[in-house]
């Protein structure tokens, strides 16, 4: 007889797997854009507020429409960006107020 072998996995991906099970995966990209802003929206950071992550559509305010003007101008760079980090497409639009 031959012995199942049982895949060996990381802890890292039991716990990918739990995320997505549990549907939290938009939440934690949702927390970890928001920390790293500044990598992200550069200098911008400062002058807006991520509101939500909801469906791939990061939610954002600006604090003028200068500030509005400059996201929109880089919004392909920035969703590319953030993709690049969580390896997926996180991000597929940015709703900017």
């Amino acid at each position: 007889m031959k012995k199942k072998q049982k895949e060996a996995q990381t802890i890292g991906n039991v716990l990918q797997q739990i995320i997505e099970n549990q549907g939290w995966g938009e939440k934690i990209a949702f927390e970890r854009i928001k920390n790293k802003a500044h990598d992200y929206f550069g200098a911008a950071a400062n002058h807006i507020v991520i509101k939500k992550l909801e469906n791939s559509i990061l939610y954002i305010s600006c604090e003028s429409s200068s500030w509005r003007a400059e996201i929109k101008l880089r919004e392909n760079n920035i969703v590319e960006k953030i993709n690049e980090k969580f390896g997926k497409n996180t991000v597929n639009e940015l709703k900017i107020r």
